[in-house]
């Protein structure tokens, strides 16, 4: 009986962690021992990572598992969990920090850079901008997000991971428009040239610690008060020339879900479209030659109403030019008929043969140049 509820009690007692936090790293178990066979539990969009230490070893994806060495290759190397003891008998527990990452994309995140942009200008002298805005994100990496994490901090918490976060994203932002030497006027009216391909850089710097940055904004740069009182904008930049402010930069994260579905729909079109464009092949490779009692001929390709047009159009320029008003209508219709008598129309359709190209007659079962034979 005790054995049967040391059983169920195992997994109970598992370790998991709330689907409806907003936080993006959650600590369980910090600093306690851990018993072999232990049960974790991943949820949905989380991760969870087993730390020694500052060491991160062992990761888990959505599921449910149980710790034992066949698990955690990494922690039980690290902590030298199959070595036995002096009598010959192995550890029956272990430790670790057991790390939950949340892989949601965080929206809308406020940074402030305490580095300033500093620009060197013959007006205004030396001056010392800010750069305070809002960006999403999401954790590409766990692994070396934890990584960057533990080389500032022992332990990482939540509110102290995403302060990092933001100073990571305020530095790199500021870097980057360093070296675009923007002037005051530019900076101040966030020109776009001071922010071109910003997430594209962001994501380059920051690649390193597992972060991957949707979306970015400045939305206000700090100036000292002496900027402000003297700071003039050019009249024919501002007015007379288009003026391109900065407005954010997003870019799409890759969904396998939607590109699933994509894919899917294109397979389907070329299965609905297949007997449609085998039709229009089939009407673009067919001439039709129309001839008429005048001698003119005319060669269409599909449909043709084009030479029916254009009798009537004569008919009514014939009957224009001939309404006298001295006859009556019947000697009229007597005059149009005689000057215009409408040509016979022949028409003679062909199909070209798919073998050599050479125009047959639509009865024909075989190519009188090569001798294939129609379908």
């Amino acid at each position: 009986m005790g054995l049967i509820s040391w059983f169920k009690g195992l997994f109970k007692k598992s370790i998991t962690v709330n689907t409806n936090t907003n936080s993006l790293v959650v600590l369980q178990n910090s600093k306690k021992k851990l018993n072999f066979g232990a049960m974790i539990d991943v949820p949905k969009d989380f991760v969870c990572v087993l730390c020694y230490k500052d060491k991160v070893a062992d990761m888990f994806t959505e599921g449910r598992y149980r710790l034992d060495t066949k698990e955690m290759p990494l922690l039980t190397r690290i902590e030298k969990l199959t070595k036995q003891d002096k009598k010959g008998n192995l550890k029956k527990h272990f430790y670790a920090n057991i790390y939950f990452i949340n892989l949601k994309e965080f929206v809308d995140q406020q940074f402030y850079s305490y580095n300033s942009v500093y620009i060197k200008d013959k007006h205004y002298k030396s001056v010392n901008a800010y750069l305070s805005g809002k960006f999403s994100y999401v954790i590409s990496s766990p692994v070396d997000f934890l990584e960057g994490m533990f080389t500032s901090f022992g332990v990482v918490r939540d509110g102290v991971a995403k302060n990092e976060i933001s100073n990571w994203v305020a530095d790199t932002a500021t870097k980057i428009v360093q070296k675009k030497k923007p002037t005051v006027e530019k900076l101040y009216s966030r020109d776009t040239s001071c922010f071109e391909n910003m997430v594209e850089g962001l994501n380059k710097e920051l690649f390193d610690v597992g972060i991957k940055i949707s979306s970015f904004e400045i939305t206000d740069v700090k100036f000292p008060k002496k900027i402000y009182k003297k700071i003039t904008l050019d009249y024919e930049e501002l007015h007379q020339k288009e003026q391109k402010v900065y407005t954010g930069e997003q870019i799409d994260l890759v969904n396998p879900v939607r590109t699933a579905s994509q894919k899917s729909f294109e397979n389907q079109s070329n299965e609905v479209y297949l007997q449609e464009s085998q039709k229009v092949q089939e009407e673009m490779q067919t001439k039709v030659l129309s001839t008429d009692s005048d001698g003119d001929s005319v060669v269409h390709t599909g449909v043709y109403q084009d030479f029916q047009q254009k009798n009537n159009q004569d008919y009514v320029n014939v009957q224009d030019e001939n309404n006298n008003p001295e006859l009556n209508d019947a000697e009229q219709e007597s005059l149009i008929v005689n000057q215009y008598q409408a040509p016979i129309q022949k028409t003679l359709e062909y199909k070209k043969c798919s073998n050599c190209g050479a125009f047959n007659s639509k009865s024909a079962e075989i190519c009188f140049c090569c001798g294939h034979k129609f379908n």
